[in-house]
């Protein structure tokens, strides 16, 4: 909406964005109270996390749980 509008069954409010059948929107895009919003292309899914177990923890997580092993080992000699 490019301005507030109000009628007696709502209230149309600047800067907000509305779904509005046909009739409706051409009236208002006509009278330069509102201008056409393209609707967004549809998300693409994000591609499933590939191997793992799926917890997120990647290699370089495994090697500073190993190497902390490692240091502890050392401390007992």
């Amino acid at each position: 909406m490019l301005a507030t509008a109000a009628g007696p069954d709502r209230t149309l409010i600047e800067g907000r964005e509305y779904t509005l059948d046909d009739a409706e929107a051409s009236g208002l895009v006509e009278g330069n109270y509102a201008e056409e919003v393209p609707e967004p292309a549809p998300a693409e899914e994000e591609p499933a996390d590939e191997g793992g177990d799926g917890q997120g923890a990647d290699e370089s997580d495994a090697e500073e749980g190993k190497e902390s092993a490692d240091e502890g080992a050392d401390e007992g000699e």
